[in-house]
């Protein structure tokens, strides 16, 4: 924290004296107890502010909080806006504004859960806060036809990802393998962690931590998934994702009682070895 402590007390200032500012919060590495900062960790602060985009879009306020190296504005949870700043010293400092007609939902539940600090609270968001972190979050488990289009669109995109590389175009098999198919894959992974081994395992966001929460299983077949920018390794990676594609989803639909799409990957499998085989 002591690396922070210029740009927190700076940022606490500005919102003391500021009108547009209601509320400062903590969250992150440097909030928690479980898992805490360690060296290369970021400050996460929430703001609430009037006008967001007078942060967002402007660099007036930044004037007392030091020099920067690197600032841009992204999309973060519940469909607001964050800005990144990278400050000297290689400080990294994620700043999220919210606006006070935005409703605070369960989507907060699990990062307040984690851990959060009250810095400055000039409105009584507190409360709200405390409230939201002691809520029991439900598993967001898919339906039946959900499940049914995920399996179908990793298998689809499997099938794609493959004529790509017959075709020689490496680089869009490659991007469709390591974004595309395994965001799904990721999201089969956290669902297989809660129905098939424990449904109050926290398993974070975008694969964070996941070497702390996956099943020991899952982690041995992870690195097969991954391959160099190289038309064998590729073709070697693909079979070890619909591998692990099909270790997780079949128990996950055994699980949730849902009759599993076999066609597909069926029709899918067949396809593709054929395919590299000729």
């Amino acid at each position: 924290m002591k690396r922070y402590a210029s740009i927190l007390q700076s940022i606490h200032d500005l919102g003391k004296h500021s009108p547009l500012v209601d509320a400062l919060v903590m969250i992150g590495s440097y909030a928690r107890e479980k898992v805490p900062a360690d060296e290369f960790s970021d400050l996460d602060l929430i703001l609430f502010v009037k006008d967001p985009n007078a942060f967002l879009f402007s660099d007036h306020w930044l004037e007392g909080l030091g020099p920067y190296t690197i600032s841009f504005v992204e999309n973060t949870v519940g469909g607001l806006r964050e800005r990144r700043m990278l400050f000297e010293g290689c400080l990294d400092v994620d700043f999220i504004f919210i606006p006070p007609d935005f409703p605070i939902r369960e989507e907060f539940a699990g990062i307040l859960k984690r851990g959060y600090r009250i810095l400055l609270d000039k409105t009584g968001i507190g409360n709200t806060l405390e409230k939201l972190a002691k809520h029991l979050p439900v598993n967001d488990l898919p339906s039946r036809e959900e499940l049914i289009n995920s399996t179908n669109d990793f298998w689809y995109h499997a099938v794609w990802t493959a004529k790509k590389i017959l075709r020689g175009e490496l680089w869009t098999a490659k991007n469709c393998m390591d974004c595309y198919m395994k965001n799904i894959l990721l999201r089969f992974i956290e669902l297989y962690t809660v129905v098939c081994t424990d449904e109050s395992r926290d398993t974070w966001h975008n694969g964070r931590m996941i070497e702390k929460w996956a099943d020991p299983v899952v982690l041995q077949k992870i690195p097969g998934i991954f391959s160099e920018y190289d038309r064998e390794q590729m073709i070697e990676a693909l079979f070890h994702m619909m591998e692990l594609f099909r270790f997780l989803s079949i128990p996950i639909a055994e699980k949730l009682s849902y009759l599993f799409p076999h066609k597909a990957e069926e029709f899918a499998l067949q396809w593709i070895t054929q395919a590299f085989q000729e």
